[in-house]
């Protein structure tokens, strides 16, 4: 793969596209993933994967974040449907959307009138934040975080670590390039490996079989 070459602020705003691919063979698409990221605190995570007959499960999530290294959510809004198209209606009544906020540690989730809330202890953020946070560690020369772990954006998966594993040089189509590798961990979850250049952007992530790749970089300067 050909690695983005122009500077890259983690501060600015700019848009990360990740193609999700399997690790068995990696040759065939199993949907994408996109992450923005607005200077002034906030993220939108779209990603999807593809179902049979045409369809694809969709997940878009708009989050309201601390200026914090794990880029930890205040408030978030996550619906999921299937659809064949972004902005095509649910497929047969499945669309969802949740709707949660942290208030003096305190995790709040509602989902189609009910609501439920979960302590928490600690620093704690929902997994594709992760695609963020970890490269300010690379850039800021973090060895080691502890936190717990929203997977799904609802899921508290607690007693995580990311920590960093080592460096190599890595051959590409423009030219040899700098790679940092940081370790993930934790109780229910895959562990993962986030592979990230010396700007701080992460060009792949490996967990179990899903292989997420950067394949498109846009804005990222001041």
């Amino acid at each position: 793969m050909t690695p983005p070459t122009a500077p890259f602020d983690p501060e600015a705003e700019w848009t990360h596209v990740y193609e999700d691919l399997s690790s068995h063979r990696g040759t065939r698409p199993q949907g994408e993933l996109t992450l923005t990221h607005r200077a002034t605190g906030q993220l939108r995570i779209q990603n999807y994967r593809n179902c049979p007959q045409g369809y694809r499960s969709y997940t878009f999530a708009a989050l309201d974040c601390n200026d914090d290294l794990l880029r930890s959510p205040k408030s978030w809004t996550v619906e999921t449907k299937v659809s064949k198209a972004a902005n095509a209606p649910a497929y047969l009544n499945s669309g969802l959307v949740k709707q949660a906020s942290i208030t003096n540690n305190v995790l709040t989730i509602k989902t189609a009138g009910n609501s439920r809330s979960l302590e928490l202890t600690g620093p704690t953020t929902c997994k594709w934040c992760l695609l963020d946070a970890v490269g300010r560690m690379a850039t800021q020369g973090i060895q080691e975080v502890a936190f717990s772990l929203l997977d799904e954006y609802d899921e508290l998966c607690p007693q995580q670590q990311i920590r960093f594993t080592g460096e190599a040089q890595v051959k590409t189509p423009a030219g040899v390039i700098a790679i940092k590798t940081y370790q993930h961990t934790g109780i229910a979850t895959v562990p993962g490996v986030f592979y990230v250049d010396t700007a701080g952007r992460v060009r792949f992530y490996l967990g179990g079989m899903q292989l997420l790749a950067l394949t498109k970089a846009t804005g990222g300067v001041k």
